[in-house]
């Protein structure tokens, strides 16, 4: 057992109900959950055809495989795991894609819709829905860079919601600003516990993050090495360069453990992320060594969490869309959703994300931010670090909800685990999912505010930053996230912190708990939602 919870991917039985529309003649009572194999006789090969669209996407650019991970992190935190940060804004509606969290910062979209593209032309129709390619997208874009082989299967089956919210993702997703007080409470909101904030958290270990997301940090924060804060600097000024962006790690391209080792020095990029290691001998603090030295440890619980994500509220079972007369069913994830519909989805869905993160190494982290700013809205290594629960249905999306729902970089601890405890997640989610930042780059204008303020900064790192960073103009400038720190407020935060860092095997296998675990935030099962054919619209 990593840390609190046991490194066995967290996989619950689920019956599996599934009807093609074509057949449905009468109406149907059913009680449906997201499995692993939902897609074996719809589209046998779905997963093998996502998997190699991903790999393609991350061949062509490395930072894809963090902004996959991203995308469905973000989509589980707003109103469950239902694809709803996909949506384009309408006339009806304003989405999530411009909520305070996601604006000028989400990304993958284009591999999305090349998987569903992919998928909707090898399963002969429009069988595996957006928010099962972003689960899985994140899954493999985690293994791709580096995360544990397969540790976990993806749970299938759910359905894409038909609405965004926009207030629901400024509500829900956790902020870079948020103290360990908010990142908790807003996991457990989602379900989801320490352990699971301290895991998902780990998904920093992937990406880069724009200067205005910690300029805060390296200008204003104290708990912050001095020279790693003056190196952000340079890159984000004071101002200007909120674009500008940075590396969350030094590994950004790698899923490792270097995320947790760096909040042990201070070197967190996000004021969010060294939130969760203060050095006070708190639970957190002992998750984080853990897993810094437990990179084991770290990919099999990592999983269990991306599990335990994956299933916040899914919508599951029929859409109007789809099913010619009416049904009445309460329905669940499971990893094998699309086993019957459209069996290689997952193998197409890794497909593409592949392909986009050869093509940009960061966009693995942008596909997991997706994911991760999706779930968080409306509460919703190795490979295959952990299986995705499937079967998740899409729904329409809200501004507001985004705006309301989405952690910020300058998030306060006690702001970031508010807002992971409000999906349901708990200190650990908060401090592995923060993981996920081992990977993708990080815009000046999102830590800008950190490394010309923040005191929990080491000075030479803030200074470094400062260079790609100044205090006005580069918010574009990138820097890679993992170069960065994070400070908790809590003693079990720190405690975490520590764990991870001296437990990269921990880390990939919590985190693939945490990451499962978000997953499952409110998914939309059952009659909720529908099947999107184009990702970024309704049907």
């Amino acid at each position: 057992m990593a840390a609190a919870n046991s490194h066995q991917p967290i996989l619950v039985l689920f019956t599996t109900f599934v009807v093609a529309a074509a057949i449905v003649l009468a109406p149907t009572t059913c009680t449906a959950q997201l499995t692993c194999d939902f897609y074996q006789q719809s589209c046998p090969h779905a997963l093998q055809i996502i998997r190699s669209v991903v790999n393609e996407a991350i061949n062509r650019e490395t930072r894809m495989g963090a902004s996959l991970l991203r995308l469905h992190f973000h989509d589980c935190f707003v109103n469950g795991c239902d694809g709803s940060i996909l949506l384009d804004d309408t006339a009806n509606f304003t989405g999530e894609k411009t909520a305070f969290a996601n604006l000028n910062s989400v990304r993958g979209f284009d591999v999305i819709d090349e998987i569903k593209a992919t998928l909707n032309t090898y399963c002969n129709g429009n069988v595996v829905s957006c928010a099962d390619i972003l689960a899985v997208a994140a899954r493999d874009s985690v293994e791709i860079l580096g995360g544990p082989s397969y540790s976990y299967e993806v749970q299938l089956g759910r359905r894409d919601a038909t609405t965004a919210v926009l207030d629901d993702a400024n509500r829900n997703l956790p902020a870079p600003t948020f103290d360990f007080s908010q990142l908790l409470s807003i996991f457990q909101s989602h379900g989801l516990g320490l352990q699971d904030l301290i895991l998902l958290s780990g998904g920093h270990t992937i990406g880069l993050a724009r200067c205005t997301t910690f300029r805060d940090r390296i200008y204003n924060d104290t708990n912050i090495d001095p020279e790693f804060a003056a190196s952000l600097r340079e890159g984000c000024p004071v101002n200007g360069g909120d674009n500008n962006t940075t590396p969350i790690d030094s590994t950004t391209t790698q899923f490792d453990t270097v995320y947790f080792k760096s909040l042990l020095q201070k070197k967190g990029l996000f004021h969010s992320d060294q939130e969760l290691f203060k050095s006070d001998g708190s639970d957190s603090d002992n998750l984080v060594q853990h897993y810094a030295n437990s990179p084991e440890d770290f990919k099999v619980d990592f999983g269990a969490s991306m599990i335990k994500m994956g299933n916040i509220n899914p919508l599951t079972g029929y859409a109007a869309t789809i099913v010619l007369v009416p049904t009445t069913c309460t329905a669940q994830l499971t990893s094998d959703f699309y086993k019957q519909s459209c069996p290689q989805a997952l193998q197409i869905i890794r497909s593409v994300v592949k392909q986009a993160i050869n093509r940009e190494a960061r966009m693995g982290a942008s596909l997991l931010r997706l994911h991760f700013h999706d779930c968080f809205v409306n509460l919703g290594g190795p490979s295959y670090s952990y299986e995705v629960l499937l079967g998740r249905e899409t729904t329409t999306a809200v501004l507001n909800d985004a705006n309301r729902n989405l952690p910020a970089p300058f998030f306060a601890f006690s702001q970031l685990l508010s807002s992971f405890q409000s999906h349901g997640l708990d200190l650990q989610d908060l401090i592995l999912l923060s993981g996920g930042h081992t990977i993708g780059l990080a815009r000046c204008t999102t830590f800008r505010a950190r490394i010309y303020n923040d005191t929990n900064i080491d000075p030479a790192f803030a200074a470094s930053l400062q260079k790609g960073c100044p205090a006005n103009g580069g918010d574009d400038n990138t820097a890679p996230i993992d170069s960065t720190t994070a400070h908790f407020d809590t003693v079990d935060s720190d405690n975490l912190v520590q764990h991870y860092a001296n437990s990269p095997q921990d880390f990939k296998v919590d985190f693939g708990a945490s990451m499962v675990k978000m997953g499952n935030i409110k998914p939309l099962t059952g009659s909720d939602g529908e099947i999107r054919l184009n990702c970024r619209k309704i049907n």
